[in-house]
C-alpha cells in the first residue's frame, strides 16, 4: 500500500498527497514555516499547537491560506 499524507490547501479543504509536506503551521495563528523551526518543536513539546498544526506542499499554499480568512 502506498504511504500518503493529508495536507491543507490553499482553500482549507484536507486533501491525500502522495508528496510529504515541505512546511507546517498553526491554523488560528495563520503562521507557517520550515517542519525544522526550532520555535514550533518547542511549542509542541510543550503540550500546544498539536490541534492547531497543518502541513503544505510548497510556500505559496501556504503563503494564500495564511493571507486568506479561509
Amino acid at each position: 500500500m502506498k504511504k500518503t499524507w493529508t495536507l491543507l490547501d490553499s482553500s482549507g479543504e484536507l486533501y491525500q498527497s502522495a508528496v510529504p509536506a515541505t512546511l507546517g503551521g498553526h491554523r488560528r495563528q495563520r503562521i507557517y514555516g520550515r517542519l525544522d523551526c526550532r520555535a514550533a518543536k518547542l511549542a509542541i513539546a510543550r503540550g500546544g499547537y498539536g490541534k492547531q498544526r497543518v502541513f503544505f506542499i510548497d510556500e505559496r499554499k501556504a503563503w494564500k491560506k495564511a493571507r486568506t480568512d479561509g
